[in-house]
């Protein structure tokens, strides 16, 4: 019968004992902040990349929680549903340094709004000049396949900014008509300070220029001097009058280059572009030989010394002409070069023909050399009969 009585005594102990629990596990039941019942509030703000970029897709997160959301392309979010509390967010998107706030409190039914939280990328820096120039603005300095790039200032200094974190970039440095500069890989750091890159130089993109320089009158045209406008730029033709120069820069814009040689005029051509690694032909150029001049002395068999003149000098392939002066003397000048015969000629004077001599270009032709040529006075016979009055015959009259 004790024994009965220890047994009910100890059941009906189990039973309260179950019930005090039951009762403190409803409560934990209403404790617990997943309850659909528990008091909840609403974190709302800002996750911004600095230096700017797409800010879309930056997940805000409740520390140690479920409770999480993703921004928009403003960098804006809205985490709803957060059980009342004290709290700590973290901002993280691959290849930007995550930030993180804490002391952010949610309040039942309310919205809390959270200060703007920047993540920071990455930045390439360095300079980077052209050849021969002195103010360098303007050099685009880009990421290969991305849309990061910056243009230097006039000392070529470049900061790209807004570059997520990673390893493998490639950049290039380009400006038109000089040689592109390349660097990489590159590796960025998030939330560090810029990677400096080395120097970088552009060279400048180089053409040629060819054409014919021909000598009128000539069959050998070597000897030309070509000289382009680009100091430090030139050649000189060969026998067939062909030249050539190279490694001329494509950057400085029109040319213009001179043809010349000793006697001869010169010619200009301007307006010439040099397009990098080709080769621009400027055609033929036509070199007009100086003219030269000739001269002689032509004289009267029947005059003296000062009555020489008027006598008139015909260039026979052109139909130029002169007249002596009082001694004689004569000159063409100028006449264009080539082979002539002159011929002197007065009224009743037989004429003279001076046989073929050249004109050279910027040459007088001395054909005094030849000596004095004389004109002979064209002479005749009279032919009559005389008679004596009352004579029949003139026979041996004196």
């Amino acid at each position: 019968m004790e024994r009965k009585k220890l047994l009910m005594t100890l059941l009906s102990i189990f039973l309260f004992s179950l019930v005090l629990a039951c009762g403190e596990f409803q409560d934990l039941e209403r404790s617990n902040p997943y309850d659909p019942e528990f008091p909840k509030g609403t974190l709302t703000g800002a996750a911004i990349i600095t230096q700017g970029g797409d800010n879309s897709g930056i997940i805000v997160s409740v520390t140690g929680t479920r409770y999480s959301a993703a921004t928009n392309l403003d960098g804006e979010y809205i985490i709803p549903q957060i059980p009342v509390g004290i709290y700590e967010i973290t901002a993280f998107k691959p290849n930007y340094k995550k930030e993180k706030q804490s002391g952010i409190v949610v309040k039942e039914n309310g919205v809390t709004v959270v200060s703007d939280i920047f993540l920071a990328a990455g930045a390439i820096a360095g300079n980077v000049i052209c050849e021969g120039k002195s103010e360098n603005t303007g050099i685009m300095v880009s990421i290969d396949y991305t849309s990061y790039n910056a243009m230097t200032d006039n000392d070529g200094n470049y900061r790209i900014t807004g570059v997520p974190a990673g390893g493998g970039y490639y950049v290039t440095a380009f400006y038109p008509n000089f040689e592109p500069y390349h660097w990489g890989p590159v590796t960025v750091v998030e939330g560090s300070g810029p990677t400096t890159l080395e120097n970088g130089f552009l060279k400048i993109l180089r053409g040629s220029i060819a054409g014919v320089a021909l000598l009128e009158g000539g069959s050998d045209h070597s000897g030309i001097r070509i000289t382009l406008s680009e100091p430090g730029y030139s050649a000189t033709t060969n026998a067939a009058g062909d030249f050539e120069i190279t490694g001329i820069p494509a950057a400085v814009g029109a040319y213009s280059l001179t043809a010349s040689k000793d006697n001869y005029n010169s010619v200009q051509k301007s307006d010439i572009t040099v397009i990098a690694n080709q080769q621009s032909y400027v055609g033929i150029l036509q070199l007009g030989a100086l003219p030269g001049s000739v001269s002689g002395m032509v004289s009267l068999d029947d005059k003296g010394p000062g009555e020489y003149g008027g006598i008139s000098i015909l260039v026979n392939e052109t139909g130029v002409n002169t007249t002596t002066s009082g001694d004689g003397s004569f000159a063409v000048d100028p006449i264009p070069i080539g082979f002539y015969t002159i011929t002197a000629l007065l009224a009743g004077y037989g004429s003279y023909t001076y046989t073929l001599f050249q004109v050279t270009a910027n040459q007088e032709t001395d054909l005094t050399v030849r000596g004095t040529k004389e004109l002979k006075r064209l002479r005749g016979s009279i032919v009559g009969v005389a008679l004596l009055q009352g004579r029949a015959t003139t026979a041996g009259s004196g």
